[in-house]
């Protein structure tokens, strides 16, 4: 009983370091207790010290508790294999490499450590090194492919083609004849223009899966894409005296008619192929895709049609038909019928992001973006994690015009989003910054552009917002000058950079500059507020007459503003009350 007493006695001082590792008295107490143990003891509650602030992730706490046992135990390679991970976690990679090494050399036998030593070789790109610690562990573990694995992607990439094709001999010797092993020896022997050798791993295939007819399909195609159409032609027929309708050999076929300029009869395999449930789907997409293509350049829409209306009635419940339909009929303007296979390829498959990011997209383009939003609202429950859906929600905002909702969402993402999501946060302070400027706060919106060229200094649209509003508010055109020209180098041929940037010339005096750009901006769009502009530029450059045109242009474009009449009226230049900031 004495014993029992004394271990639940260690048991429960271990139980309470654990929930209070920082207790000064409970440690001495328990170093008093473990001073009076075995060695043993002492190792083993300093190491367990050490995994406790590991799983903390306090690392040099943790090493210092593995130094101790090492002190105990100078020749434990476990302790020293410990303090390597430690200091790999704290980036000192030199010295969590030179543990390593020491555990190596105190435990000759560990595989792992022999790993672990690989990994960090190849990490150093020294993969002669990493090949030959492979080499050394395959032999000794004949029976464990990983290795041999780890051997095939270092003599891959190291362009070791002979050395690649042995080990997947001698994988093949693990396993037998595999699809897997084939391709890889088959990828190579291509490299290697090995026709013959080719031939040879296909054979093998078919002889060891005789009733597996995709591999004598892959051998007939090979066959046609060397040139050899009657040998291709005589594996399919005798494929089609066992499997009247097969659907590989089908494909094949249809391929082949396609290639020969026979239509009607490629299509009558393509139907073939598609109702053979033993051909895998994407197989099927993969083939129909091109062909689609063909359909939509031929403008043979019907035919196309009738193929969605047998391929969704195969496969009613996979997402991959519907979306490709929804691409088909997009490509084709036909948004309403396209959206309706985008919500369907969701509904089957809500967990793949890529189908909501298919349908907001389209959505996004009508005019009422009523589904859009929803649509967008949905995707961000399932997905907060990613931020282009936040983005979007600001966005929805801004164009139902919800300028409470736009503040209340931009302080809300900013506050919650990643350190890491600079790009966005900056995106979003943007959009609040120009929704400021519409409610005439220019410092609040100013302030908003400056936080956002903080996080992300190359916001083009920030960039160039700013720089107008600078102009118009004739103030510090020197950084609007500076910040346009930027927006301007990354996208010489967006119009709406050059009006800026030909505005703060304008601000500046520099009508010549000015006349420049805009007239560029001009071969771009003919917008009528570029028109306005190009002709105060014309007016203050003594060109009253030309001035007067481009401004009765403008109003012809649809600008009604009172200015701009102001200004035919009276056949001059007026200063806009906006060339000028109120708070």
């Amino acid at each position: 009983m004495k014993y029992v007493v004394i271990g639940l006695l260690i048991f429960c001082s271990w139980k309470v370091a654990a929930q209070t590792p920082d207790s000064l008295w409970i440690r001495s107490l328990e170093e008093q207790q473990l001073k009076d143990s075995s060695d043993i003891q002492r190792f083993d509650y300093h190491f367990y010290q050490g995994q406790m602030y590991a799983q903390r992730l306090h690392y040099q706490e943790a090493i210092n508790e593995y130094g101790v046992c090492i002190a105990i135990d100078s020749k434990n390679a476990q302790a020293h294999f410990e303090i390597s991970k430690m200091y790999q976690f704290l980036g000192d990679t030199q010295t969590a490499r030179q543990q390593l090494l020491e555990a190596i050399r105190l435990a000759p036998d560990n595989s792992y450590f022999k790993e672990i030593e690989a990994a960090y070789c190849i990490q150093a790109q020294d993969f002669v090194q990493a090949i030959a610690i492979f080499e050394k562990l395959a032999k000794k573990h004949r029976g464990n492919d990983l290795y041999l694995y780890r051997l095939i992607e270092l003599y891959s990439h190291t362009n070791q083609y002979g050395n690649y094709l042995a080990t997947l001999d001698r994988l093949e010797v693990l396993h037998g004849i595999t699809e897997e092993i084939a391709i890889a020896k088959i990828e190579v022997f291509e490299l290697q223009n090995k026709s013959k050798k080719i031939i040879a791993e296909m054979e093998k295939l078919i002889a060891k899966y005789p009733f597996e007819t995709r591999y004598q399909v892959s051998l007939s195609d090979y066959y046609f894409d060397k040139k050899q159409p009657a040998k291709a032609l005589a594996i399919l027929d005798a494929i089609f005296k066992r499997r009247p309708n097969d659907g590989y050999a089908s494909m094949a076929m249809f391929a082949y008619y396609q290639m020969n300029n026979q239509p009607e009869k490629a299509s009558g395999y393509l139907m073939q192929a598609l109702v053979d449930r033993s051909v895998e789907l994407d197989e099927k997409l993969t083939r129909l895709r091109p062909y689609l293509a063909e359909l939509s350049q031929q403008k043979l829409m019907a035919e196309a049609d009738s193929l969605f209306e047998l391929l969704l009635a195969i496969y009613p419940d996979h997402a991959q038909v519907f979306t490709l339909h929804g691409e088909y009929l997009a490509q084709h303007q036909r948004m309403e019928e396209a959206e309706k296979q985008f919500r369907m390829a969701a509904t089957i498959e809500p967990e793949n992001e890529e189908n909501w990011v298919r349908l907001a997209l389209l959505q996004s383009q009508k005019t009422d973006i009523s589904s859009f939003a929803e649509t967008v609202k949905e995707a961000e429950k399932r997905f907060p994690q990613n931020t282009f859906w936040a983005y979007y929600r600001v966005i929805i905002a801004y164009q139902q015009e919800l300028p409470d909702t736009v503040i209340m969402l931009v302080e809300r993402y900013v506050a919650q989003l990643d350190g890491n999501e600079k790009e966005v946060k900056s995106k979003m302070l943007g959009m609040r910054g120009d929704l400021f400027v519409q409610q005439n706060k220019i410092a609040t919106a100013f302030a908003d552009y400056d936080s956002a060229l903080i996080l992300f200094p190359q916001n083009i649209i920030v960039l160039n917002n700013y720089a107008y509003h600078l102009a118009l508010c004739n103030s510090d055109l020197r950084r609007a000058e500076r910040m346009s020209g930027q927006a301007v180098n990354s996208d010489p041929q967006n119009a709406t950079y050059l009006d800026t940037y030909a505005w703060v010339f304008f601000m500046q005096g520099d009508y010549r500059s000015a006349q420049f750009y805009m007239e560029r901006a001009l071969n771009y769009d003919k917008g009528d507020v570029l028109l306005e502009h190009y002709g105060d530029i014309l007016f203050l450059l003594g060109r009253e007459e030309e001035a007067l045109e481009q401004w009765e242009q403008s109003r012809e474009a649809g600008n009604k503003s009172d200015i701009l009449t102001q200004k035919i009226a009276e056949k001059k230049y007026i200063v806009s009350q906006s060339d000028g900031c109120e708070e």
